[in-house]
């Protein structure tokens, strides 16, 4: 038995880069307040275990949903994956309980510095494996070009913006979840399709396998980080976390040594 005896649980819920925050905020509460990490993403948008792609290191965890009294008191008896009913929790904070189990259900004020997930977090060698399979494959379509993110579905953009960035930056490799946006870049300059979304640009969970759709969004973080230029909307946490972790150290086995990059609070 690990002599901790506290939990802090992270539900899994939204977007690949607002989980990162959620999980970034959680590791925090872990180390300030000596408690283990449980992590679960099979809520309707991730599909599938936060296990079949990361390791957790330098830190203690269970892959098992721990008992015990649990605030919010929801919880007690609750263990389903996360769903639209959380938005109904994002008002509760977690800084005066003691409970035996604290929650987090990813939605509401959280605290995180990117460079925990650095730290923290590598990549299974499976998923390694098939991420740099698709990686060494789309480096050769990049070359020289500029990578542009292209974040459209449920961010508000405008024609105008996509416009200014074709001017600026001419032929491009685009990664896009939409693609109107990318409609609209071709109309300026010529685009090398990296990853693109659907025709009638849906949100890609509601219909791609999941290990397929995680496997091409982690290959996107790499590339971002590695060769990304600009992107449609700054406020996008993929792309903000593509420039603020350093993906690579997650395909390496032994964790980055510690720094501090200074933390930032969001409040939904």
């Amino acid at each position: 038995m690990h002599p901790l005896n506290k939990y802090i649980v992270h539900l899994g819920w939204a977007g690949f880069g607002d989980r990162l925050q959620a999980l970034c905020h959680c590791i925090l509460i872990a180390q300030k307040r000596n408690r283990i990490l449980y992590t679960n993403w099979m809520d309707e948008h991730f599909q599938d275990s936060f296990w079949a792609y990361f390791n957790l290191t330098g830190i203690p965890y269970t892959k098992e949903f721990p008992a015990g009294d649990t605030y919010p008191k929801v919880f007690e008896h609750l263990r389903a994956p996360a769903s639209s009913w959380i938005y109904d929790l994002k008002d509760y904070t977690l800084d005066q309980s003691n409970a035996t189990v604290l929650v987090f259900s990813s939605k509401g004020t959280r605290t995180f510095g990117w460079g925990t997930l650095t730290n923290h977090l590598t990549l299974t060698e499976q998923t390694q494996e098939e991420v740099m399979a698709l990686v060494k494959g789309l480096e050769n379509l990049i070359g020289d070009l500029p990578l542009i993110h292209l974040r459209g579905t449920d961010r508000k953009w405008e024609k105008e913006a996509v416009y200014a960035l074709a001017e600026k930056h001419g032929k491009a490799a685009i990664t896009s979840d939409d693609n109107r946006a990318i409609d609209a870049y071709k109309e300026v300059a010529d685009v090398v399709i990296i990853n693109s979304g659907r025709e009638d640009n849906q949100p890609i969970h509601k219909y791609n396998p999941a290990r397929s759709r995680h496997i091409k969004m982690l290959t996107d973080l790499y590339l971002l980080h590695k060769y990304g230029k600009a992107c449609l909307n700054d406020q996008s946490v993929f792309w903000r976390a593509s420039q603020n972790i350093n993906v690579s150290k997650w395909f390496r086995s032994v964790p980055a040594p510690e720094h501090y990059d200074g933390c930032e609070i969001i409040k939904e």
